[in-house]
């Protein structure tokens, strides 16, 4: 049936002010600018270069870096994990940490006196990692390498073997809390140790267990080394 002529006027006065409504809002409200997904994935270390990669390219090295985070991360909790259940199975007494900090004492300073004897160094710094996976906070004077500033470098005849600790630990926390020449000196450090225990691993006879001599976690130390690389190649 169809509408009489007044119903027909009023429906098209009717559609003519919701099309004029919806003008109306659509030129109050303009549609949003498009997303660069690209550029929205940019590190936030990364600077402006010309020589961007193409978006294929950076979504690999994207996830090439999601992958050593996530290698990283999981090497550290697994160190974290280690070290509280080494603690957790050291009985705790005042005799028993008076004799550690004595014999820590003596380490070090028979590590510092030593006349080129490799033998004796390597005794020396495995006995001072042994005692460091005590748990017990020996001062500064007892052990100095436990607390030596951040970005100092590293000498193992003096401040015992390089904890891996030292270069992870910094990195979880905050990389923008640190000066950049103090991570370089500590990737140095790191890097270092990494390698005179690598090169000792090598040169041990067959059949004989690894000693861990230059630091105490070759795994952690070599992830947070490329961990490292990963975020300050983008700097």
């Amino acid at each position: 049936m169809a509408l009489p002529l007044d119903g027909r006027r009023s429906y098209t006065v009717h559609l003519l002010f919701f099309l004029l409504c919806l003008v109306l809002i659509t030129a109050a409200n303009p549609a949003p600018p498009s997303v660069d997904l690209y550029a929205a994935m940019q590190p936030i270390f990364s600077k402006a270069s010309p020589n961007t990669p193409a978006p294929q390219e950076h979504i690999d090295r994207s996830m090439a870096r999601s992958d050593f985070s996530s290698d990283f991360s999981s090497d550290y909790l697994q160190h974290q994990h280690a070290r509280v259940s080494r603690l957790a199975a050291i009985p705790r007494s005042r005799s028993a940490y008076l004799s550690s900090e004595a014999e820590m004492r003596q380490l070090f300073s028979a590590l510092t006196s030593l006349n080129h004897d490799p033998k004796r160094q390597a005794e020396i710094l495995e006995r001072i990692n042994q005692l460091r996976t005590t748990g017990y906070k020996f001062a500064p004077r007892v052990d100095p390498g436990l607390h030596l500033p951040f970005g100092t470098p590293w000498e193992f005849d003096e401040h015992g073997p390089y904890p891996a600790s030292r270069l992870a630990g910094a990195l979880r926390l905050n990389v923008g809390r640190v000066d950049a020449e103090a991570y370089r000196v500590e990737l140095e450090n790191a890097l270092e140790a990494l390698d005179k225990q690598t090169f000792f691993e090598a040169d041990r006879r067959a059949g004989e267990k690894i000693r861990m001599l230059y630091t105490d976690d070759t795994i952690l130390l070599r992830s947070a080394i490329d961990h490292y690389r990963q975020i300050w190649q983008h700097l």
